[in-house]
């Protein structure tokens, strides 16, 4: 028994690790031996728990998957769900993860959505800072964030993590129109890439630099897209995009 119990807390070492290491690098250049030397164990070492790196990749995919089911739940959207924050393996990089004793892939460690409305322009903004702080405060989530991005840029777009994202947002845009509550300025499709844009940012270099905080920076510029979103709309007034959409030629 303690020494399957050994043998799990080093499998959640190595998953910690390794998803520092693909959100810095990507999949083409993380490497076992990168893995290895965060932990300070061998090549050899590590194999004993995951014999390739597609099994480290695939794993920290389907936590993300297992992730992005939870923030987008109905129960955590609404705030009335309360995971636990992310274990202290998954936030900074280095050598902190090598204490870690995190649950694993399938364990609820995703932070809650902030409280929403009832309305798809609510559910909207909630998921937009939901998966900010995912991003900010979870290494593997972040990790499996950037394998999906990867994949699309490869040609792999069956059951991706971003695109099923996006398909959500597209859907909360067209509810939020046919409730009136949105002017369409252009195509939902635009709207979900310059939301996912948005929530990408929370990893700029220039907000760490400049010392803000990229949750509060992304909840600022939120307010300022719900405004521009809610331009000229009245509840119950249900509207359609313009003959020329703004950016749809971009």
């Amino acid at each position: 028994m303690v020494k399957q119990e050994r043998a799990r807390r080093t499998r959640e070492r190595v998953l910690d690790a390794a998803a520092h290491e693909f959100a810095a690098h990507g999949y083409a250049h993380t490497t076992i031996n990168g893995v290895a030397a965060r932990l300070g164990m061998t090549k050899g070492a590590l194999y004993g728990h995951f014999a390739s790196k597609d099994l480290l990749a695939a794993a920290l995919l389907r936590y993300g998957e297992e992730t992005w089911t939870r923030i987008h739940s109905p129960a955590s959207v609404a705030g009335s769900a309360s995971p636990p924050a992310p274990p202290s393996g998954t936030g900074a990089p280095g050598a902190g993860a090598r204490g870690s004793e995190v649950p694993g892939a399938g364990s609820s460690v995703a932070p809650p959505a902030p409280p929403g409305g009832e309305g798809p322009l609510d559910l909207l903004g909630a998921l937009v800072l939901a998966l900010a702080r995912g991003l900010a405060a979870d290494a593997r989530f972040r990790a499996a964030y950037r394998l999906a991005a990867d994949g699309l840029l490869s040609g792999e777009s069956e059951g991706n993590l971003l695109l099923g994202i996006q398909r959500h947002m597209r859907r909360l845009v067209d509810e939020a129109n046919g409730a009136g509550t949105i002017t369409l300025h252009c195509s939902p499709a635009v709207i979900a890439e310059v939301l996912l844009a948005l929530v990408a940012a929370v990893r700029s270099a220039t907000l760490s630099v400049a010392e803000l905080d990229a949750v509060d920076w992304l909840e600022t510029v939120w307010r300022v897209v719900r405004v521009v979103l809610s331009e000229g709309r009245s509840p119950g007034a249900p509207g359609t995009a313009p003959e020329t959409p703004l950016l749809d030629s971009f």
